[in-house]
């Protein structure tokens, strides 16, 4: 009997024709996954190849797209890797509108949009209310999350040509005006995730505008955040948050503490490099007591002694006293 199993029917036995036999959308899925999953810097080339040659009819674009969103929203610090993707597809794929890179932009603008049609306050209320109350509260985080990567994916698609920035402007205002009205905190994180991420290409399409629409826009944008970011009736880690957008607006666009995103393995050293303190590896001295003078780390002749029989046993002297062993205590009255 395997693992306590008491009939041969409930025995799991590897069986190649499962893999065969499952649908073509749960197979394309599981491949998919599968290769987003090893997809990093180092080896985007070689993975985002193996990408774009998976069989995709056009019946199975749905599906694609949808596991792409998914992984992004998931998996925010990877969503311009998952860009770089989307982009590859719609290039490679054929950029018309009866080619498949054209047909698979359409169902990725529109799988977005779908979802951030999707009222987050009553998304979430409606989810939580069929879980127990123990796992409300991790629920209500993975899906704030889920939505915020969501929005940052956004941008970086439209960073990539992929969206017109006609959208991400209603998709900011409406945040801004959903936030003035309800007093609602997190329509201004997804402003500040999204502005953060796009604002720079924002500018500069609006710079290039010979009506100046969007110029205005955005001035109107910021308008609004220097006034909500003095709003009482918003928590001080909101309002921060909009000081420090406002501020990295003033630095064209710099972040003050970079973009959090995957980085590779040459990035992680030369960071780690760059914060050596130049610790020499000596032992540090040893800090002053409390109440009393600096001790010295050396122990005790008493110690000395119960090591091994003591060193007069071994027939061996203390070495002398050096610089190191000189006690600061009060001088002599």
């Amino acid at each position: 009997k395997f693992l306590g199993a008491q009939d041969k029917e409930h025995v799991y036995r590897f069986d190649p024709s499962r893999k065969t036999s499952a649908p073509a959308a749960e197979r394309l899925k599981s491949e998919l996954i599968s290769k987003l999953n090893k997809l990093s810097f180092e080896n985007f080339d070689r993975i985002s190849r193996s990408i774009l040659e998976i069989e995709v009819a056009e019946d199975q674009l749905e599906t694609f797209v949808m596991t792409l969103v998914d992984k992004a929203e998931q998996e925010e610090y990877f969503s311009f890797l998952y860009a770089d993707v989307c982009h590859l597809a719609y290039t490679q794929w054929g950029t018309t509108d009866d080619e498949m890179g054209g047909k698979f932009r359409r169902v990725l603008l529109n799988m977005c949009a779908t979802r951030l049609d999707v009222d987050f306050k009553e998304d979430l209320r409606a989810k939580l209310a069929e879980l127990p109350e123990a796992d409300r509260e991790e629920k209500a985080l993975v899906m704030k999350l889920n939505r915020l990567g969501l929005v940052r994916f956004v941008g970086e698609v439209y960073r990539k040509d992929l969206i017109r920035s006609k959208h991400l402007h209603e998709l900011t205002k409406e945040c801004i005006d959903k936030a003035k009205e309800t007093a609602d905190e997190f329509p201004l994180e997804c402003v500040v995730k999204l502005l953060t991420t796009a604002g720079l290409k924002l500018e500069m399409e609006a710079a290039e505008d010979k009506k100046k629409k969007y110029q205005r826009t955005i001035q109107q944008y910021f308008a609004d955040v220097q006034e909500l970011s003095q709003d009482r009736r918003f928590p001080s880690r909101i309002r921060f948050l909009l000081q420090e957008l406002m501020e990295t607006r003033a630095k064209n666009w710099n972040a003050r503490h970079g973009p959090q995103q995957a980085k590779s393995r040459r990035e992680v050293r030369a960071e780690v490099e760059s914060k050596d303190d130049g610790f020499s590896g000596r032992r540090p001295r040893p800090l002053p007591r409390a109440g009393g003078a600096s001790q010295s780390a050396q122990p005790s002749s008493s110690e000395w002694m119960t090591v091994g029989g003591g060193a007069a046993a071994r027939g061996q002297s203390r070495r002398s006293p050096g610089p190191q062993d000189v006690r600061q205590g009060p001088a002599p009255a």
